[in-house]
């Protein structure tokens, strides 16, 4: 595929590439709809439950129905939301392998910059939007 200048655009894997580099210069990172990350979250867990530890899965290999600019942001974005899990600071929200609502909201839409996430800032936008609810 060509853009109107006529170079070959950027292939799906280098447009991811180039998101994690942006990501790496500390850059924002673009707000992701919470029913997206949800759908994602779910596809993982669809996908990895017959896996062995340490497989990995390709991106393309979910069958997003989105666009490679767009899973970027997506995929950060549930990897963070991974981690705090892992950590256990998202237990009170999570039942299983089951997120509340909120989590995938609050996931979705804190402000990034890069790879600087803020666990307790998390925490407590969770807590508050949870009383809220």
């Amino acid at each position: 595929m060509t853009n109107p200048e006529g170079r070959n655009a950027p292939s799906q894997a280098e447009q991811f590439e180039q998101f994690m580099t942006s990501v790496d210069q500390g850059q924002p990172v673009p707000e992701v709809d919470p029913t997206e990350l949800r759908r994602f979250h779910e596809r993982m867990i669809e996908h990895t439950r017959d896996l062995r530890s340490g497989t990995a899965i390709g991106l393309s290999g979910l069958a997003l129905d989105i666009s490679p600019t767009q899973v970027g942001p997506l995929w950060l974005r549930y990897a963070f939301l991974g981690f705090l899990a892992n950590q256990g600071l998202l237990a009170e929200w999570q039942h299983g392998t089951e997120l509340d609502d909120v989590a995938f909201r609050v996931a979705a839409t804190i402000p990034l910059n890069g790879l600087d996430l803020d666990p307790e800032a998390f925490v407590t936008r969770l807590r508050a939007e949870t009383l809220h609810d």
